[in-house]
């Protein structure tokens, strides 16, 4: 997946596509033990369901925490996305 993500990052121009492909080869990175710094687009975050936008932040708070970074900063803006009382949504839940 990494490597089919970069591909796509080689052939793509500057943009918001070939930025989602960069996010998805960090992410690949990730789950290969080579987790590398992920940085998410507030503009293009806000417009995704919260439940994406929570998958995402996890991402974030893993792969800071994988990198030895310091992970600790993110868990506000993380624990932002979660849902208040009543506005859970079982995608929330979803691992994938």
């Amino acid at each position: 997946m990494a490597s089919a993500a970069r591909g796509l990052v080689e052939q793509l121009p500057d943009g918001e596509e070939r930025w989602m492909s960069e996010l998805a080869e960090h992410i690949a990175n990730r789950h290969r033990d080579a987790p590398t710094p992920l940085s998410l687009r507030e503009p293009w975050l806000r417009a995704q369901p919260r439940p994406f936008r929570l998958r995402l932040w996890a991402h974030v708070v893993q792969s800071a925490a994988d990198g030895m970074d310091a992970w600790e900063g993110y868990l506000d803006a993380a624990a932002a996305e979660l849902a208040a009382p009543g506005d859970e949504h079982p995608e929330d839940l979803a691992l994938a």
